[in-house]
C-alpha cells in the first residue's frame, strides 16, 4: 500500500511537472507569434518579394555551409548568440542532468523513471535560461533603441541627413543594437535600400520596434515629411514601455521576495533544529527519503509556476 502510494504521488509530480512545460512551451510561442504578427504588416510597408531576395556573392568568394544547428540556434537567438547560448544551455542541462538523477533515486524514484523526468527537468530549466538570456538581451535592445532614437531624433532637427546621423548612432550604440544596425548599414552601402536592410534585419532578429524604424524611413523616402517627429514618436513609446516594465517590475517585487522566503523557510527550520534534534536529519535521509523528496518537488513546483505567471505579466 505504502509503494502504490508513493508511486501514485510521484506520477502526479510528474503530470504537474509536464503541465508546466508544456505551459512555458506554449507560452513561448505565444510570444512569437505575437512579435511575428506585429512585423508582418510593417513589412509590408517596405518589403517587396522580388527585392527581398538575399545579396548575391561575388563568384570569386568561398561559401562556408554552416551547421545546421548552429543555423538553428542564431535563428532562435538571434541577439544572444546562437552558439554561445546553446553551450550555456547544453552546460546547464548537463548540470542540472547529472544533479536531479541521483537525487530522484535517492529520495526513492526507480532508476527508469529518475532518468526520464532528469532529463526532461534539465532540458527544460535549459531550456528556460537560454530564452532569459535572450529576453535580457531584447530589453537592452529596446533600450539602447530609446536613447539612439532620441541621438536620431536631435540630429534630423539639426538637418544632418539619415544615412549619416544613423552612421553616427551605430558608432555610439552599444551591442546588441550597435551589431544590428551596423549589418543594416553594411547592406546599405552594397547597394541597398536602407529602409529595407533594416526591415531585413528587424525580422533576422523578430524586433517590432527595428520593424517600425523601418516603417518610419520608408515613409520619409517615399513622401517625405517630418523625420524628427516620427522618430519623436517612437521614442516616446519606447519610454512609455519601459517605464511600464519598471512598474511592473516593482509591483512584482513582493510576490517574488515572498517566493524566495517561502523556498528558504522551511532549510532554516530545519537547519535550527538540528543542534537540539540532531536524529532529525538522520531521519530525513533515512525513513523519510519519500517524504523529503516530495516536499522538495513541491517547493520547486511552485517557483516553476510562479515564475512562468511573472513571466506571462511581464510579457
Amino acid at each position: 500500500m505504502n509503494v502504490d502510494w508513493l508511486l501514485l504521488s510521484f506520477v502526479g509530480a510528474l503530470a504537474v511537472f509536464a503541465a508546466i512545460v508544456a505551459v512555458v512551451v506554449v507560452d513561448g510561442l505565444r510570444a512569437r507569434s505575437r512579435v511575428t504578427r506585429r512585423i508582418r504588416p510593417l513589412g509590408q510597408l517596405f518589403v517587396g518579394d522580388e527585392q527581398d531576395a538575399p545579396l548575391q556573392r561575388p563568384a570569386n568568394e568561398a561559401v562556408s555551409e554552416e551547421n545546421p544547428l548552429a543555423a538553428w540556434l542564431k535563428q532562435r537567438f538571434p541577439l544572444a548568440g546562437g552558439v554561445r547560448v546553446g553551450i550555456v544551455v547544453s552546460a546547464t542541462a548537463l548540470a542540472s542532468a547529472v544533479l536531479f538523477v541521483p537525487f530522484l533515486m535517492f529520495v526513492g524514484v526507480g532508476t527508469v523513471l529518475a532518468v526520464v523526468v532528469g532529463v526532461v527537468g534539465a532540458v527544460a530549466l535549459g531550456w528556460n535560461i537560454g530564452q532569459l538570456l535572450e529576453d535580457n538581451q531584447r530589453t537592452q535592445f529596446n533600450d539602447r533603441l530609446l536613447l539612439a532614437m532620441d541621438d536620431l531624433q536631435r540630429m534630423a532637427r539639426f538637418g544632418i541627413p539619415t544615412l549619416q546621423a544613423l552612421n553616427s548612432v551605430t558608432d555610439s550604440a552599444g551591442a546588441p543594437l550597435g551589431p544590428v544596425l551596423r549589418n543594416a548599414l553594411l547592406e546599405a552601402a552594397l547597394g541597398v535600400p536602407l529602409e529595407r536592410a533594416i526591415g531585413r534585419e528587424a525580422r533576422r532578429v523578430r524586433m517590432g520596434e527595428m520593424a517600425m524604424l523601418a516603417a518610419i524611413l520608408s515613409t520619409q523616402a517615399s513622401t517625405g515629411g517630418n523625420l524628427s517627429e516620427a522618430v519623436g514618436n517612437l521614442a516616446d513609446m519606447l519610454r512609455e514601455r519601459k517605464d511600464n516594465r519598471s512598474k511592473l517590475k516593482a509591483s512584482t517585487a513582493e510576490s517574488r521576495l515572498t517566493l524566495v522566503i517561502l523556498g528558504i523557510v522551511p532549510v532554516l527550520g530545519v537547519g535550527m533544529q538540528l543542534p537540539t534534534q540532531p536524529e532529525l536529519l538522520s531521519t530525513l535521509l533515512n525513513e523519510g527519503r519519500h517524504l523529503l523528496g516530495i516536499g522538495i518537488g513541491l517547493i520547486f513546483s511552485g517557483f516553476a509556476v510562479s515564475y512562468v505567471m511573472i513571466r506571462s505579466a511581464q510579457r
